[in-house]
């Protein structure tokens, strides 16, 4: 989870609901390539994204678990709305809607 050694994530993809179950191998020596981390949990339309020095692992584009790799220990943190816009990027178009009549209206060009 660094910029100076590569790390891939895998797992089985699988169901109806294409759930992942991740697993991220790489190497923290630069030497031997190991399971680096394997969480005890699947993700329904699962995502998964190495991003920033940062494991972004979620549903669709909810982020439900991020992962940090600092001073030889995984630092976990439950996801949050702000995670889903890091990851998203940043914004140079967006649109709004409004509800009028029980009809949803573009209110922006």
């Amino acid at each position: 989870m660094d910029t100076k050694k590569e790390q891939v994530v895998v797992g089985p993809f699988y169901g109806s609901g294409a759930s992942i179950t991740p697993e991220l191998i790489g190497s923290t020596d630069g030497k031997q390539v190991r399971t680096l981390l394997q969480p005890d949990k699947s993700y329904s339309a699962g995502n998964v994204t190495i991003k920033n020095k940062k494991l972004y692992l979620g549903t669709a584009s909810i982020v439900h678990d991020t992962y940090r790799y600092e001073k030889n220990k995984w630092k976990h943190r439950v996801g949050t709305g702000q995670d889903d816009r890091d990851l998203a990027g940043p914004v140079t178009k967006w649109l709004k809607l409004s509800q009028t009549k029980g009809k949803a209206r573009f209110t922006t060009s």
